[in-house]
């Protein structure tokens, strides 16, 4: 399991949190501060086995970018291409979760519109198994993570799997349909607790090569 970066929680903090639940304050497990669990409504209430939580609402799953933090995406924005330090280019994707407990299975993946009315041709596909950062971690469900690279064939796209390009510098070679950025992408997120709990997003950007 992965973490997202290590996060110094105060006894105190801890104390407040757990006074606050038992006092009925605006409510543990809920980001609507005017919900309150115990007038959350029987179809919405739903109590975790796996983290000892209860939420009112369903999941939900909010897809973006950022390198060092979430930053929200709509169709049609545009998303750097990365250059890797260690070789290869990548686009950050984030995500950004309401209603779950705090490990979670992480499922992005990209896809590539070849713009000729054909199906999606699929570049990049990934499974994570990750602690979120709380946001407001005494208060709310709401969480973040971030740092998902996902990584694009080159400058270049081929076409062809049978003419590979990888690596910094490569040009247009016989099988490649021009350059990355030439084409729409959409990525895909899916997120699922270890109650179950499934929510997914998906977006349709213009990558912009190369940062």
């Amino acid at each position: 399991m992965e973490r997202n970066s290590p996060r110094a929680t105060s006894v105190l903090s801890v104390l407040l949190g757990l006074l606050g639940c038992v006092l009925s304050l605006p409510a543990c497990g809920s980001s609507d501060d005017d919900d309150v669990i115990g007038s959350c409504p029987d179809d919405d209430l739903f109590n975790a086995t796996a983290c000892d939580e209860e939420y009112c609402g369903p999941p939900i799953a909010r897809l973006g970018t950022g390198l060092g933090g979430y930053e929200s995406l709509e169709d049609g924005d545009e998303v750097d291409i990365r250059y890797g330090a260690q070789g290869g280019f990548h686009i950050d994707i984030s995500v950004e979760m309401d209603n779950f407990c705090q490990i979670v299975f992480i499922r992005p993946s990209m896809l590539v519109d070849p713009g000729d009315g054909g199906a999606l041709i699929p570049v990049f596909d990934q499974n994570r198994h990750v602690q979120a950062v709380r946001v407001e971690p005494t208060e709310s469900p709401l969480q973040q993570f971030w740092g998902i690279r996902g990584f694009v064939p080159c400058e270049y796209w081929p076409l062809d799997p049978t003419q590979p390009q990888s690596g910094p510098g490569c040009g247009p070679e016989e099988g490649s349909a021009g350059m990355f950025q030439d084409f729409e992408l959409e990525i895909r997120l899916e997120v699922e607790d270890h109650n179950g709990r499934i929510a997914s997003d998906s977006k349709r950007v213009q990558p912009v090569c190369c940062d």
